[in-house]
């Protein structure tokens, strides 16, 4: 099984940014937490079909720059940039180990399983594993994430809208279609292909 998980947004202020686009959109953003090993906090949006929008800044540079983490070391150049905006897609699987191996039978070059986690407001931890495709474009793949005993949203009430659709850069169609069939069963949403990354909400 493979689904969206979350779609990853740099903000130089993550709260700021979740609150507006709550505002905008009437839907409700939470404060997520921070992931102390890589200096990072985010903000969260989750929707009733499973997947959520992380805004994701920096507290604390000196660690953010010495990540070796594939997603924070991107998170790192975009905002450098001044970008913010969607910087990656996680895809959610239960299976890490054996998509590493479907990954590399397919001739990629792959980092992790990588272990995640985060401070929650109650105190408790989040943790979690990332696996990341090696990539040389300007655009990232996808990289997968299976969650430990806890799930990201799962104490809290979901908003009703739902993610209905994702659009990726067209120039990776042969690795999406690879991984995921040229039907791209995507188990939550439909996958598109397009000029960029986007994506879209519905009630």
């Amino acid at each position: 099984m493979i689904a969206l998980d979350h779609i990853v947004i740099t903000s130089a202020n993550p709260k700021k940014a979740a609150q507006e686009f709550a505002k905008k959109h009437q839907v409700v953003a939470v404060q997520g937490g921070k992931h102390q090993n890589w200096g990072t906090w985010n903000w969260l949006c989750h929707f009733n079909n499973d997947c959520y929008l992380e805004w994701i800044g920096i507290f604390d540079n000196s660690i953010a720059q010495e990540s070796e983490n594939p997603l924070i070391q991107n998170v790192v150049k975009a905002l450098n940039a001044g970008l913010e905006n969607i910087v990656q897609l996680a895809f959610r699987t239960d299976q890490i180990d054996v998509l590493k191996s479907d990954l590399i039978q397919f001739g990629h070059s792959v980092i992790g399983p990588v272990p995640g986690s985060r401070s929650l407001s109650d105190g408790s931890t989040l943790e979690w594993q990332m696996l990341f495709t090696v990539s040389d474009s300007n655009h990232p793949l996808p990289f997968f994430i299976e969650w430990g005993e806890k799930l990201p949203g799962s104490d809290i009430d979901l908003n009703q809208q739902r993610i209905s659709h994702i659009t990726v850069p067209e120039i990776d169609r042969q690795y999406y279609e690879q991984l995921l069939g040229k039907d791209n069963p995507l188990a939550n949403t439909k996958l598109n292909f397009g000029t960029s990354f986007k994506y879209n909400i519905v009630n």
